[in-house]
């Protein structure tokens, strides 16, 4: 956490200051005001998520039931995640099993991984996957794609491979739609 305390300090304060100064020499710019802040607060989440991961990665490794059961193969692989924020880019560590598993070999993996529920090879937080396939069910591939984040983009090809790897999402989803609305035609009713 100190880190994150020293990057809000050197940075986050100055871009912080610059965007309010902006402000205040042209009050008319509210709009491009709220946008450069969005901006530095993003960049501010992602850091606190980077470093959140990789101190409970570095708790994992001094583990002392993890050194029980898993030796460290390869210290800081490099992983990125695209999130709602931005894309996280942060360390990580993979360990090999003490014992062969029913195959006879030993397991390899992130603990990490496992620990927050991440699938192997996954690029996409729950979030951010929410958000792709929301607008891909009310628009289009491409555009659910484009949604995930200011910064980032998915192709439509991994869109339409994400959506038909879960269809039941897009039952949800669909039925979610089909309910607001009916329930934003019953309240115009209402209205009249």
């Amino acid at each position: 956490m100190k880190e994150i305390i020293q990057y809000f300090n050197e940075v986050c304060i100055n871009e912080l200051l610059k965007v309010s100064e902006n402000l205040y020499r042209d009050p008319s710019k509210f709009a491009e005001y709220i946008e450069e802040l969005k901006e530095t607060l993003n960049k501010l989440g992602v850091e606190i998520i980077k470093e959140t991961l990789e101190e409970m990665d570095m708790a994992i490794k001094n583990s002392v039931k993890r050194k029980m059961n898993w030796h460290v193969e390869k210290k800081d692989c490099e992983k990125d995640l695209i999130t709602t924020l931005g894309t996280v880019s942060f360390m990580k560590t993979l360990y090999v099993s003490k014992e062969k598993n029913e195959d006879g070999k030993f397991e390899m993996c992130y603990l990490l991984d496992k620990v927050m529920g991440f699938e192997e090879n996954q690029r996409l937080t729950e979030d951010a996957m929410v958000k792709v396939y929301e607008e891909a069910v009310q628009t289009s591939y491409r555009r659910g794609g484009e949604s995930v984040n200011e910064s980032d983009s998915i192709s439509k090809t991994a869109v339409k491979d994400m959506l038909h790897k879960r269809k039941w999402i897009i039952f949800i989803l669909m039925q979610m739609r089909t309910t607001t609305l009916c329930n934003s035609k019953r309240k115009k009713a209402t209205w009249k």
